[in-house]
């Protein structure tokens, strides 16, 4: 059997690079700095969740038929360890994560389609060059469209390179945003599940072959 498990994820700023001060200078403008520090601690105990509940499929489930797919990495191996390890360095905990699941085992995969992914940085960018709080919701709608379609592509792509990397025996953890629905392309020979709070001994049930 084929298992994926779908970890929905919330970015942080840090996870912005180089557009990461113009986004937050956004996010306070439109719901105020109270909100976005709220916001912040939202995400970070998420993360909290997250990482615990990933350490404990390892004692569920062999490190070595464990794969690791990661939104916005189009390459895996060591080419995407070193961007782990640089995203690591400006405290990605989203990046430490999953250099903690590769020490202990786990494989890291080329999960998106680097032209895609191009195409959403030069979106985000026309996003904050053309930003007026005035417009702000205008401005939204008009990309929207097109933003929604992107994500319909990355999901994809993404679901192409599951479905060609994942063999038999294996379990794949998905780290990905929560807006997308990679689920919709993933072949029927694979079985997936998504992460949910409260749930998570039935997962590990799941992920062990015990359920």
């Amino acid at each position: 059997m084929k298992r994926l498990l779908i970890i929905p994820i919330l970015h942080g700023g840090e996870e912005m690079g180089s557009l990461s001060e113009a986004f937050g200078e956004i996010a306070e403008s439109l719901i105020g700095s109270d909100e976005r520090r709220q916001l912040q601690q939202a995400i970070a105990e998420l993360w909290s969740r997250i990482e615990s509940f990933s350490t404990s499929v390892l004692a569920h489930a062999d490190p070595d038929r464990l794969l690791l797919y990661q939104d916005g990495l189009p390459v895996g191996g060591r080419r995407g360890e070193e961007i782990l390890r640089d995203g690591a360095r400006k405290g990605i905990r989203n990046h430490i994560l999953l250099l903690t699941l590769i020490d202990r085992g786990a494989r890291l995969m080329a999960t998106e389609d680097a032209e895609l992914l191009r195409k959403e940085y030069h979106l985000d960018r026309d996003l904050i060059s053309r930003f007026d709080p005035d417009s702000y919701d205008e401005t939204l709608r008009t990309i929207a469209e097109e933003t929604k379609k992107l994500t319909d592509e990355r999901d994809r792509a993404i679901g192409r390179e599951i479905a060609a990397t994942l063999s038999d025996g294996e379990i794949g953890l998905l780290y990905i945003g929560a807006a997308h629905e990679v689920q919709r392309y993933l072949p029927s020979d694979i079985t997936w599940k998504t992460y949910r709070r409260g749930e998570e001994e039935a997962l590990l049930e799941w992920l062990s072959g015990r359920d």
